[in-house]
């Protein structure tokens, strides 16, 4: 009588060993194409839920002008920061990013608006320049290169009636080089003005 046998493999010990150890690297290889891809795409998601998180409190809170906001640890205009900066602390929040962006909705203003910020860039022995270019709504509004000596003194831009007729701001405020926790910090300086909408 004739029993079927179960056929096995064909491959000795040796080369046994040899497949398995190909088939862990290539399972190796995709978890970790997987993990990177999940790092990446996460950090998308959670910046694009911040960002839509700020736009809805810019919208239900908006600005007239002139007006100043104030960002720290206790205040409810942090919910305008969107992504690229960290929970804010007692005077202000900070980015070890390259790009923080913020939005400001405004009431209707049929002018130029002048936005002034406190805030310091990153400067040290090692990096004794560093530049900040400040976008509004993807056009950039300029470049302003910082050094030690004056890393922490206000920026001052003016958007055009042209932007501002949008009523809805999206500013991104961007260093040249991210070295340290403290590329750019927001909310400090000689005043308590944070940032400053005013008409110009």
């Amino acid at each position: 009588m004739d029993v079927e046998r179960t056929p096995r493999l064909l491959i000795d010990a040796p080369g046994r060993r040899w497949l398995l150890l190909i088939l862990l690297a290539i399972l190796a290889a995709g978890y970790f194409g997987v993990f990177a891809v999940f790092i990446t795409a996460s950090r998308d998601f959670i910046d694009a839920r911040r960002d839509r998180a700020a736009l809805r409190f810019s919208t239900l809170h908006p600005v007239s002008v002139p007006d100043r906001i104030l960002f720290g640890s206790k205040r409810r205009e942090d919910g305008l920061l969107g992504a690229g900066w960290h929970f804010a602390e007692a005077d202000g929040s900070w980015s070890g990013r390259n790009g923080g962006g913020l939005f400001i909705a405004l009431r209707p203003c049929a002018c130029d608006i002048d936005l002034t910020f406190n805030l310091g860039v990153f400067t040290s022995k090692q990096t004794a320049e560093n530049g900040l270019e400040i976008v509004v709504n993807d056009k950039s509004l300029g470049h302003i290169a910082r050094t030690v000596a004056d890393a922490w003194n206000p920026v001052r831009i003016t958007v055009p009636e042209s932007i501002a007729a949008s009523g809805e701001l999206h500013i991104v405020l961007q260093v040249d080089r991210a070295k340290l926790a403290f590329s750019r910090r927001l909310g400090e300086g000689p005043e308590d003005t944070r940032c400053q909408v005013g008409r110009r």
